[in-house]
């Protein structure tokens, strides 16, 4: 589909696993796909029949190998474009921050979420970051103290999978439908979860949004009955 950027969790040997590599690779895509205009959404696949089986334990332990990690998850979670994220297997620990970061999930009926890290004696520590942006305290606690696995229904009662089933098609097409501008004000402003104190500053962003050319076109096609400039 056109203006759709495909980042691939390409390593099935290792169960796609969070190398080092593997980041590194991820990263280099998400920043090229930020940098190319035509590019309206981020899609994150998976090759093989595990999404991600969390970290590469053969080379995790040191934070310099961490941060290469908590930076892609910063850059998800601040990317200026929609970002969706579709599974059909297996997710565990550290697979659980992509998926948390992402905007959008769309799950199969395979799929499986789990963090297993007490298991191993650890903690979901960075992945809680955004975890728990997407899930309330009772079922963070509850996944993250048993580390039993749930499937995609149980997921998206939890806030945590978007949509159960293997088509992300309607939300692509939806998303592309989106001026880029406005979507990327979208994410910035639920990411930061602004409160009442900030309506003052969120109405000059409004005002601010309405004067420009992305709006203007906007309006302009709505009232000529054809699709605005980015999605023609």
């Amino acid at each position: 589909m056109d203006g759709v950027r495909r980042l691939l969790l390409d390593e099935p040997e290792n169960r796609n696993a969070l190398s080092l590599t593997l980041i590194a690779s991820l990263r280099e895509g998400l920043a090229a796909a930020i940098a190319d205009e035509a590019v309206r959404v981020v899609v994150i696949d998976h090759e093989g029949a595990v999404f991600c089986a969390g970290a590469d334990l053969r080379s995790a332990g040191s934070h310099a190998d961490a941060q290469p990690y908590i930076d892609l998850l910063r850059e998800l979670w601040w990317c200026p474009k929609p970002v969706v994220c579709v599974v059909r297997g297996a997710v565990r620990g550290g697979g659980m921050g992509l998926v948390a970061a992402s905007d959008i999930l769309v799950a199969g009926e395979q799929a499986t979420f789990g963090f297993p890290e007490v298991r191993v004696g650890a903690a979901p520590a960075m992945v809680a970051a955004v975890v728990l942006q997407r899930i309330g305290r009772g079922a963070a606690l509850e996944l993250f103290l048993t580390g039993e696995p749930i499937g995609p229904h149980r997921a998206r009662e939890l806030g945590l999978v978007t949509a159960v089933g293997d088509d992300p098609a309607p939300y692509l097409e939806a998303l592309r439908r989106g001026g880029p501008e406005a979507l990327a004000a979208v994410k910035r402003i639920v990411n930061e979860r602004p409160g009442l104190e900030d309506l003052e500053r969120l109405g000059a962003v409004t005002t601010a949004m309405l004067a420009g050319e992305e709006a203007r076109e906007g309006i302009a096609a709505f009232f000529e009955k054809r699709p605005p400039s980015w999605s023609a």
